[in-house]
């Protein structure tokens, strides 16, 4: 009976030091639950204070990797200590290649495997880790083939800036505005125009600004490439509107 309440008894250690690990980091206190119906002790605290780690058990040692370090503003960090049950103490192994939190973290075949997270830019990334203890040496893993919740929210992004797009365009087309601009856009059509075919003649009742004889006063890259589309579909204000359009979703996607 010794025996079998002494494998409990560790077995509820084990656990119960692997789970308050990853709840106690951010202050760098670390607390178990000895024993079945036992009380929580205190053991010794991290050597760097941080939040938002994994944590994960190999033999009689948990490893705690990354997290965000304590204090404003809030940066990631790539430390990685060991935490020896027998001593109770702590100790630095070999970083991780870069920053990470938030990270999944699982211990298998004797190895220390990290999954995804968040890098020190807050950007969710896709590497995959695996630490070697016998060695102290990190490898690199087979990466997750995507960042699931990334393309989640840029392909509903995209799709609403479409539809949106398009209901604007549906209604608006008829619109005396839409179909000959006015101001800044009807400059921007003449000058396009005018790129397009050579031919510099302003609409009727209107000055000749003078555009391909005098020097720009304002930047001229977005007429240039109007004038592409139209030196490639006609001055079409459709064909500039969907230009517009996929130029508006490639920005999104960068």
């Amino acid at each position: 009976m010794e025996g079998v309440y002494m494998i409990r008894r560790w077995q509820t250690r084990l656990l119960g030091c692997t789970l308050a690990l990853s709840i106690a980091c951010g202050c760098g206190t670390v607390s178990v639950r000895a024993g079945e119906g036992g009380e929580w002790v205190s053991l010794a605290p991290l050597n760097l204070a941080r939040q938002e780690t994994g944590a994960a058990r190999i033999g009689d040692t948990v490893y705690v990797v990354g997290g965000l370090l304590a204090g404003a503003p809030f940066r990631a960090t790539d430390t990685v200590e060991a935490y020896d049950i027998d001593s109770d103490t702590w100790s630095f192994v070999t970083p991780m290649p870069e920053s990470r939190d938030h990270m999944a973290v699982a211990a298998v075949g004797g190895k220390l495997f990290v999954i995804g997270g968040y890098s020190a830019d807050f950007n969710a990334r896709s590497n995959v880790w695996i630490y070697e203890p016998s060695a102290d040496a990190w490898s690199d893993g087979a990466s997750m083939p995507v960042r699931r919740w990334e393309l989640i929210v840029l392909a509903a992004i995209m799709v609403i800036g479409l539809a949106l797009r398009f209901g604007y365009w549906s209604e608006h087309r008829g619109d005396p505005d839409f179909i000959s601009p006015g101001l800044d856009a009807g400059f921007h059509d003449y000058w396009a125009r005018g790129l397009a075919s050579g031919e510099w003649t302003p609409p009727p009742g209107e000055d000749d600004p003078h555009v391909a004889t005098t020097p720009f006063f304002r930047p001229p890259g977005y007429p240039y490439f109007l004038g592409l589309i139209y030196r490639i579909t006609g001055p079409s204000i459709p064909a500039a509107t969907l230009a517009q359009t996929v130029v508006g979703m490639i920005a999104v996607v960068l």
